[in-house]
């Protein structure tokens, strides 16, 4: 009787141990994902703030392209049967006569 006394005391006390096991785990994985969720919020709220600086910039360029389109116009298309050109028309007139003289020196 006393060696099953012993026996069951022993099976006892292991299971006591394991179930201790368990909660030191299950508070280690608990605590690890608290700090994987926290990682998570921080890259979020990077990602969103790069996004809003992506955006940003992306109306800053479409602005700048729709400002030097406004000043290359207006414009001339050169072709050949080699290629075909996209040219801006200097707005000054000396520019424009510097320009046809470029042009006609050209083999297009």
């Amino acid at each position: 009787m006393e060696l099953e006394s012993s026996e069951l005391a022993n099976k006892l006390i292991q299971g006591q141990v394991g179930r201790a096991e368990e909660v030191e785990t299950t508070f280690t994985l608990k605590r690890e994902l608290a700090a994987v969720r926290q990682h998570y919020l921080e890259t979020m709220k990077h990602l969103e703030n790069v996004t809003q600086q992506y955006q940003n910039l992306l109306l800053v360029l479409d602005e700048t392209v729709r400002v030097t389109v406004r000043r290359l116009i207006p414009r001339v298309i050169i072709s050949s049967p080699k290629c075909i050109v996209l040219c801006a028309v200097p707005r000054t007139r000396q520019g424009k006569i510097q320009w046809m003289r470029y042009l006609s020196n050209r083999n297009y």
